[in-house]
Parts: C-alpha cells; structure tokens; sequence
C-alpha cells in the first residue's frame, strides 16, 4: 500500500477516529487505527465495539492495501510531522514507512483483516438535525447523566422521536434534563438510549455548524450518526424501566400544569406509591431475568421463583388497593 495526503487532513482525520480507540482492552488489534485504502477513497476507522467511528480523508492512493497501525504511536508521529504532504508505505510484512520533507519512521503494523470493523447497519428511514442543533442538545442535558456503571441505563440518554417532535432525557437520579426540539419533518415514532460516551465524543468532533446537518439512522440495536466526511456507529438500548420513569414523570407535569393536585393533597401519596409499585416490579423482572441467566441449582433456582412470584402477587394486590381512591381523586376534579 503507498499513498500521500497533507499532513493537515491526515491529523484531522486520525483526531476524529481516536476517539473510538479503547483505553483498556484485551484485544490487541482494537488499540490500532485501520488506515483502509482498498477503494478509491482513503478511510481511517476505530472501533471499540460500543462506538466505532470512521471518516474519510483526502490523498492520493498509489497502491491499494489496507493496515492497521497502534493508535497512540500513529498519532503521536503524525503531530509531529512537518507541515506538508505525508507518504505512507506498507510491504508484504506490514512493515510501514511515514516520510514527510526529511523526516522518517517506521513501525510495525499488523493485518487489517484481524481488525474488528464498524457494524453494518440498515439506513432505512432517516432524521436530520443541524450540527449546531444537536451540539447544543448534547451540551445542555450531558451533564446529569450517571458517572459510574452500576445503573447502565442512567449513564446514557433517552432520544424519543413523535412526528415532528424529539424529546432528549438523561437522569443520574439526582437529577433530570429534558429537551425538546421541533423538527421540520415528521418521522415516525422511535425510543432509544444512546451512550453517554458517544454523545461526548460526537460533541466534540462534530464542527456545529447551523447550516450543516446531521443525519441520524435508529435501529433497535445501533444508532448511527453521518456528518460531513464521518460516520458514528454506536451501540443503543432501551428498557422498560425508563421509559416507565419518564411516562411518570410526565403524567405528574402535566397535572401539575392543570392545578390538579392542590385539590386533592391526600392522593399524592397514592400516586407516589404507585411509582414505587412500577419500579418493584420492574425490578422483580430483572431479578426473574438474571435467575434464569444464573447458574444455580434447581432446587434453589425454584424456590427463588417462588419467593419472587409471592412479592408480585404482593406488589399487585396493593396496587389495586391504591388505584381505586387515587382514580376518584382525579375523577372528582376533572370531571364536571
């Protein structure tokens, strides 16, 4: 493989995808930066199978190849290259030489058939945002997102698509921002958790331009981001402990809104247990998911399930108990 770039586009390029390279990990090949020129276009790639990110930079390819070089060494020889065109030239035994004006380096490189590449994912239906748009939105709900992993789902946001409408929420449990923006199109409606991690580093790679737009593809499993040259891969989810929250919290706004609970303070309580009810039980179907997943004996595994289905016919038979006056109370009021 040979090919020659600026040494502009080359740093640019490798800044953007280094925010994909893992920190720590086993797989040796994840800490490299795949440098792909097997097409017409040179494309540099990272991946720490959560996010992966690859963008496309401008050269001239003089023999096709691809390689994968170590990240942290790449980059560091690329900043310190001279302010002009850079050549890069692999052999047979991946040995690579980066020249530019009198400077020299060679490295080790390792195949780029090993490297582990970017999911495909299906671009069905797409949903555009302006680069500035979606810089801002990530900057004014980031911040109460959950630092540690124990709660996965509170360590990313919650992006809701209804027709025109696109409602972001994060959470850390202490606190809660929640944005809502106008769309100029409709889409249909789509829920999904998109990473902390990757809406940080979108943020910062993305140049937030009011006149450029960000292309966004949801899937169950993955949503994708394109913008200028770069494509964002990233892993998403969602639970129905969420969306249970967020569905609560809505209802307890707008009834605020409507003055509904200065008349009837007593259900308050009602309606907070209720909350408390939602979440026992959403926490009994983890409990029910990780005892099936659990590697214990069957005796032990049946009596669990037995516990666990006594505590929801508990939860159950009080939350009909709390429904009834909690269902009046609202009755009385907004009924005329």
């Amino acid at each position: 493989m040979k090919l020659i770039c600026s040494k502009a586009n080359l740093l640019k390029g490798v800044n953007i995808v280094s925010k994909a390279v893992p920190t720590r990990t086993t797989m040796a090949i994840l800490e490299c930066i795949l440098i792909d020129a097997s097409a017409n276009e040179i494309k540099l790639m990272a991946n720490d199978m959560e996010l992966g990110i690859e963008t496309i930079i401008d050269g001239t390819i003089e023999e096709r190849g691809i390689i994968a070089l170590d990240a942290k060494i790449f980059s560091e020889i690329v900043r310190k290259l001279p302010d002009n065109d850079v050549t890069i030239e692999t052999d047979a035994s991946f040995k690579t030489v980066i020249s530019c004006e009198k400077a020299k380096f060679n490295i080790i490189g390792k195949s780029g058939d090993d490297f582990s590449y970017i999911p495909y994912v299906e671009r069905n239906e797409s949903i555009v945002l302006s680069q500035f748009t979606l810089k801002e939105v990530i900057r004014q709900t980031i911040f109460s997102i959950a630092d540690n992993d124990n709660n996965k789902l509170m360590t990313g946001e919650l992006f809701e698509i209804e027709e025109n409408k696109l409602r972001v929420v994060s959470l850390d449990g202490h606190r809660i921002s929640i944005r809502y923006i106008e769309m100029k199109n409709h889409y249909d409606s789509k829920k999904v958790v998109v990473p902390g991690k990757t809406l940080q580093e979108i943020s910062k790679i993305i140049p937030g331009s009011a006149d450029e737009d960000v292309v966004i593809y949801i899937t169950n499993n993955h949503i994708v981001f394109e913008f200028e040259n770069t494509t964002v891969v990233s892993s998403a989810y969602l639970q129905n402990g969420y969306i249970i929250f967020i569905t609560l919290l809505q209802l307890f706004l707008v009834y605020h809104k409507c003055h509904v609970f200065p008349y009837f303070n007593k259900k308050i309580a009602s309606f907070l247990a209720i909350i408390i009810v939602l979440f026992l039980l959403e926490l009994c179907l983890e409990l029910l998911h990780l005892c099936t997943l659990s590697r214990l004996q069957l005796e032990f595994r049946v009596l669990f399930l037995l516990l666990l289905l006594l505590a929801v016919l508990l939860i159950l038979k009080y939350t009909l108990l709390l429904l009834p006056p909690l269902l009046l109370g609202w009755s009385q009021v907004l009924l005329p």
